[in-house]
């Protein structure tokens, strides 16, 4: 999955990430952040 930054007053792209589908970003049960 490809993501594209790109500014709305120039065109210009930015930044552009690829997300690793592989890696789960979310779904650990837990709330973000450090555990204490």
């Amino acid at each position: 999955r490809d993501i594209r930054i790109i500014d709305a007053a120039t065109g210009e792209l930015l930044r552009e990430l690829t997300l690793d589908t592989t890696h789960r970003y979310q779904g650990t049960g837990r709330p973000p952040g450090p555990t204490r």
